[in-house]
């Protein structure tokens, strides 16, 4: 054998294997994290449905045996016994929402009939003078003394910006 096909001695080989055993639990580990990545998008996207499909078993168990009664009463006619279980389950889910929203209609029109919009009326404006007042012209004319400044809002009067600094040194 020749120096290229001879194997490395047992002390060159012994990190290597190391490697080639850690590389399939790493790789194991990626596919279960992306697996339970995948499994919780896609329970927090099916999650507001949950209910619904609860509800919908529950209605087609316990109208299992009333389509099971009418198919053979039609003359075996599957299709049209869910038809007509369906007709009458939207009724009786839509008859009282119906009932309802033209209870209300009517309570919002009881409502708007006992309001009496003559007796709303606004505020009258706040008072304002009808003239100004006699000092008008020397009080428009003579210079008026600012209140004294708080520190905090007159330090940066005082302390140029580092910008402006720079700006005068550049010159």
């Amino acid at each position: 054998m020749d120096a290229a096909t001879k194997p490395p001695p047992p002390e060159a080989r012994k990190g290597v294997g190391d490697d080639l055993r850690a590389a399939p639990i790493v790789e194991l580990a990626i596919r279960v994290g992306t697996l339970g990545l995948l499994i919780y998008l896609a329970l927090a996207l099916v999650q507001p449905f949950i209910t619904v499909v609860i509800w919908s078993v529950v209605i087609a168990v316990a109208l299992h045996p009333a389509y099971e009664r009418l198919a053979p009463w039609l003359g075996g006619r599957r299709r049209l016994a869910a038809a007509l279980l369906t007709i009458a389950s939207l009724l009786v889910i839509i008859g009282p929402v119906f009932w309802l929203a033209l209870g209300l209609i009517d309570s919002l029109r009881t409502i708007s009939e006992r309001l009496d919009l003559s007796a709303l009326s606004l505020p009258p404006p706040p008072h304002t003078p009808s003239r100004p007042p006699s000092d008008w012209t020397s009080y428009m004319t003579k210079p008026q003394r600012e209140p004294p400044m708080p520190t905090a809002m007159l330090l940066p009067r005082l302390i140029p910006t580092p910008s402006v600094l720079l700006l005068q040194t550049k010159r």
